[in-house]
């Protein structure tokens, strides 16, 4: 899971600039305890110094006794269970930062410096809360970083990559089978229903046939020389989780198989481990026997939400058949179906398992016939039709989905674009409009139109190397798509005219519908309430305008309401889902009624609420949702959208992507990764369009996030920054949300203007052109 930082900070920008240009209400001298930090972070951007002392003054007196006692025990810092518990030190800390940020702001360079100081010496173990994120961030870090821009200095962590451990496994018992027929070994009980069952008959033969370290063989990985010459040298020592992104994959493989973990926990990251070193035959035995043996069990998020491994090895084991066709196999009727899986609450869940069977392409079984459900790719004829203008959803009697343009079918080949200028942030509020933004003062928008790309990457433009602008380069990759809101980047309408006359390229245009509180009137520490009539009067006000203001020109493809409102951050759909879905479907019902020639889409964080969305949504046209779950694609998100809908409404990945910077990794090996993220999760997306035999058929696209990198995003504008605070599904394992650019832009030097295209760039490039 992640949102657009972006958006967020220039959201919150916004509402705090209007906020200040209000009449300042009546407010009580003492805040609770609980306000406190959002309160001072509203004060500091309002540039109200007497509010902001009152504020920091209130925090450090409900905090200081508690935080310096929660110093002077800790040794390392507290993990993110442990929020509730360190409150008082991570309060302290953040008020602290703030006050000392609101001091550099103000120039007063010494002073600020010693403030940064006296919380790196004293409240190293502080952390604080990104609610963006999910995530805690080190104040002493950032403190550090803070000293070194005013200091001029550019301290950047360099890691010597040929130190790094690399080695794969090597199994020293070797199955004696590739592929594993588990009727030969035992029966399979009650398969389609929640009391599903696997009993060996054969449990010797099982293992015989599986090698070491996959289950039911759990004693020869001990018989393998190698297990103890790593315990020798303490190659093993330390937390499982630490070798998650470990190079040192011989190592990993025995760390993760003797983890004190649940078994079906323990088979998904030996499979991850021996499907990173290669061994491919032995990555998908060790995820199906998690399919076969394991099919209900529970994991645990770094949030503390639930993981299902189960289907996330079917969409692995997908994933390895789908990018290495010389395997010559496919899956046959797996599926884990989770009742009840849209909330966070495990206790309620009902699983469903059909553990299905890995075999030679072309095999043919009777099995088949008694499934409850079949492939299909003939899409028949057309019946059923939702809008009546040039854009349509049309759904075909075999069940799937197509979005349709002029009468022909249109896969969304999304990018997200919002190309920011180095140096440029939003926190400092230099942000520009990039569909204005005029560098060298021609009258063109440099990044539409004024753009070079620097093939050689010498961070110079050479004479073969002419101006072509982003909208070419996005024409040339195959994009048809891009997405934003109208708030905060006003949309320009002779920009957009162009993108779409000159290279056919549409917008979704959105709507944050109380997002970040945007739009509704609340404050952000109070947030959009979606049962309050005021802000949902305000909230709707935004989009007639934006309707009104967009829906008879030609680039409009469709509208889309909210971004992620279902995580909350200063709004409370997450704690009131319900009120918020039939508001949605309140505006979108409006919306139809004066524009029934653009569909509308909600767009969701993953399926969380997914249910109650289909209860209460019927007249959204669309679910999207930003979903990032791993290299293998989105998973059982088709299905579940699928079910919980009746198949009533198409989807679309409303944003998806990947980093190309990981710390064990060259930049070239980095940048490779990513384009191997990208392509399997397209791959994911077009298996589940219309017409594609193994998929659900309801994908309708996806729009990738993102099109450059943005150097703001870690805090410090000018820099290039390679931390992260918060782990993510990616080959580095974090969320380096500066790097997630498929174009990048070089040494910054150069910025606005100069262009690296990534692997991931010309991946799309020959994947999105083939496929128009």
């Amino acid at each position: 899971m992640t949102m657009n930082k972006t958006i967020f900070t220039n959201i919150l920008v916004l509402q705090l600039c209007l906020m200040a240009a209000q009449p300042a209400a009546a407010e009580e001298e003492v805040i609770a305890r609980h306000e406190i930090v959002n309160k001072s972070w509203e004060a500091s951007a309002q540039r109200k110094k007497e509010r902001l002392d009152s504020l920091i003054e209130q925090c450090l007196a409900y905090n200081e006794e508690e935080a310096k006692q929660q110093q002077s025990e800790l040794t390392k810092f507290p993990g993110i269970t442990e929020k509730e518990i360190y409150q008082p030190l991570n309060d302290y800390g953040t008020c602290l930062f703030i006050e000392a940020e609101y001091t550099m702001n103000s120039g007063k360079k010494e002073e600020a410096i010693a403030k940064f100081q006296h919380i790196i010496d004293n409240f190293g173990w502080a952390q604080s809360w990104d609610p963006r994120t999910g995530a805690l961030w080190s104040i002493a870090e950032k403190s550090q970083l803070s000293i070194n821009v005013m200091l001029g200095i550019d301290e950047e962590e360099e890691i010597d990559l040929s130190q790094i451990l690399r080695t794969v496994p090597t199994l020293h018992t070797i199955g004696t089978e590739k592929v594993i027929d588990y009727t030969k070994y035992g029966k399979f009980t009650n398969v389609g229903t929640d009391k599903y069952r696997y009993r060996m008959t054969d449990v010797d033969g099982l293992k015989m046939a599986l090698g070491e370290g996959i289950y039911p063989n759990t004693g020869d990985i001990y018989k393998n020389p190698a297990y103890k010459k790593l315990k020798a040298e303490g190659r093993l020592e330390g937390s499982h989780w630490d070798f998650v992104n470990s190079e040192d994959l011989e190592a990993a493989y025995f760390k993760w198989f003797t983890a004190p973990e649940p078994w079906g926990v323990r088979m998904f990251y030996v499979g991850m481990v021996l499907e990173k070193a290669g061994l491919l035959h032995e990555a998908l035995k060790a995820y199906h026997a998690l399919i076969v043996h394991y099919p209900k069990t529970v994991g645990y998020t770094y949030w503390q939400t639930p993981w299902y491994p189960g289907q996330a090895a079917i969409a692995k084991i997908r994933h390895i058949l789908r990018t290495h066709p010389e395997l010559n196999l496919e899956d046959r009727w797996m599926k884990i179906e989770v009742q009840n899986g849209f909330d966070n609450d495990t206790k309620n869940d009902g699983i469903i398992t059909w553990p299905g069977k890995i075999v030679k392409k072309g095999f043919v079984d009777r099995v088949k016939d008694q499934l409850p459900w079949e492939e299909k790719s003939e899409l028949g004829e057309i019946v059923e039709t939702k809008g009546t203008g040039e854009v349509q959803l049309v759904k075909y009697s075999n069940g799937h989905w197509n979005l349709m343009v002029d009468g022909k079918p249109y896969m969304i080949h999304g990018m997200t674009y919002d190309p920011t200028k180095v140096g440029q942030s939003p926190n400092k509020g230099t942000l520009e409009n990039w569909m204005e933004e005029d560098t060298n003062d021609n009258g063109i928008p440099d990044g539409p139109f004024e753009t070079w790309v620097d093939a050689n990457r010498n961070n110079k433009q050479d004479p073969d190397e002419p101006v072509v602008g982003d909208f070419q380069l996005m024409k040339e990759m195959g994009v048809n798509t891009i997405r934003f809101y109208h708030i905060p980047t006003t949309p320009n309408k002779e920009v957009l005219r162009k993108l779409y006359k000159e290279y056919g390229i549409r917008v979704i245009l959105g709507d944050f519908l109380g997002k970040y509180a945007i739009g509704s009137g609340a404050g952000w520490a109070d947030g959009t309430d979606y049962e309050n009539e005021e802000h949902k009067k305000n909230m709707m006000e935004k989009v007639k305008q934006m309707v009104m203001e967009h829906k008879d020109e030609p680039y409009i493809l469709f509208w889309l309401l909210g971004n992620e409102n279902n995580y909350g951050v200063a709004c409370n759909a997450d704690k009131k889902p319900v009120a918020y879905f039939k508001f949605a479907d309140e505006v979108a019902q409006w919306i139809k009624s004066v524009d029934p020639n653009h569909p509308v889409a909600l767009g969701n964080g993953d399926t969380l609420f997914l249910d109650k969305f289909a209860e209460h949504s019927p007249n959204i046209d669309i679910f999207a949702a930003n979903v990032y779950r791993g290299d293998y694609g989105f998973g059982s998100f088709w299905e579940q959208v699928s079910q919980a809908t009746n198949n009533s409404k198409p989807a679309f990945i409303m944003e998806y992507g990947a980093p190309a910077f990981a710390r064990h990794l060259t930049l070239e090996e980095a940048e490779k990764a990513q384009a191997d993220y990208h392509r399997g999760n397209w791959m994911d997306i077009y298996e589940n369009s219309a017409g594609q035999p193994r998929g659900v058929g309801n994908a309708i696209g996806g729009v990738v996030f993102e099109y450059l990198d943005e150097w703001w995003k870690n805090y410090e504008p000018y820099r290039h920054d390679k931390k992260s605070d918060t782990v993510g599904p990616f080959p580095g394992g974090y969320y380096y949300e500066e790097w997630f650019g498929l174009v990048a832009q070089g040494d910054g030097q150069s910025s606005p203007f100069l262009r690296q295209p990534r692997q991931a760039y010309y991946l799309y490039k020959e994947l999105w052109n083939k496929q128009k």
